[in-house]
């Protein structure tokens, strides 16, 4: 191939390029200015009232001497309070399962870790530290909105 030739054939690939960045530059330029449209629509939920309308947790909260500050999640308002104990974690949870369970938050006192240490990896499917009744019932509970 000689030199003009390829000379032409890399300024027509230049020329092709150049024509697709202009095609891709208009439609930017020209498209619509980038808002998305209101749109409506129906949420349903399978969770029952009585969990969702507990208001109790930050009543719980102030009774264990800390103040419950909200925090806006997308739209949905959480509630966490943090504080300092010199007590155990697990009487600390005790404790605290046994507050929300006398407060309607809870249906039972939940003193079993749901996961087991490493969680749920190749040990969990080896038998080891496998998810057990109680686990699978705090899961559950958490999963419908308990603590």
């Amino acid at each position: 191939m000689s030199f003009r030739a390829t000379t032409h054939n890399f300024l027509r690939l230049i020329a092709a390029g150049a024509a697709i960045c202009a095609a891709a530059l208009v439609v930017l330029v020209i498209s619509a200015d980038g808002d998305v449209a209101q749109v409506q629509a129906d949420l349903f939920d399978l969770h029952p009232v009585s969990v969702v309308e507990h208001g109790d947790f930050g009543r719980v909260m102030e009774e264990s001497g800390l103040q419950p500050r909200r925090y806006d999640y997308n739209g949905n308002e959480i509630k966490f309070a943090v504080g300092d104990s010199d007590l155990e974690p697990r009487a600390l949870l005790e404790i605290y399962q046994k507050r929300l369970n006398r407060a309607g938050i809870n249906t039972e006192v939940y003193l079993e870790p749901i996961y087991a240490a490493g969680g749920l990896g190749p040990a969990t499917l080896r038998g080891q530290g496998a998810l057990t009744e109680e686990r699978l019932r705090g899961a559950t509970a958490m999963v419908d909105g308990e603590v």
